[in-house]
């Protein structure tokens, strides 16, 4: 990410979580499934400064729509389970797929 979308991610923590985060650190990340990649980028940490519940932060930007036109922000507190910018992403990837999933009635 650049200087601007980190300013970006700071304003949606602050607006989402209600207290201030400081980039510590971009950490590759390469998740995969039977030799599949899911996900394949850069994953920013956060320190939060005011969170009762968290310390860190992680957020990345997926590019979506042809032609790449599009973007995605994805923001995950680091609370159990989720420790690693591995584990925000893994947990991201599961809530996208249980939003795909319609229950069968």
């Amino acid at each position: 990410m650049d200087e601007k979308e980190i300013e970006e991610v700071r304003a949606t923590l602050r607006r989402l979580h209600r207290c201030d985060a400081h980039h510590m650190e971009s950490l590759s990340v390469h998740e995969t499934f039977k030799g599949r990649t899911l996900w394949l980028g850069m994953v920013e940490v956060f320190a939060l400064t005011g969170h009762p519940q968290a310390t860190k932060a992680f957020a990345w930007m997926r590019r979506s729509g042809v032609l790449d036109q599009g973007r995605r922000l994805w923001t995950v507190l680091a609370r159990p389970p989720v420790d690693t910018a591995r584990d925000a992403v893994r947990s991201a990837i599961l809530e996208e797929l249980r939003a795909k999933v319609q229950p069968v009635r």
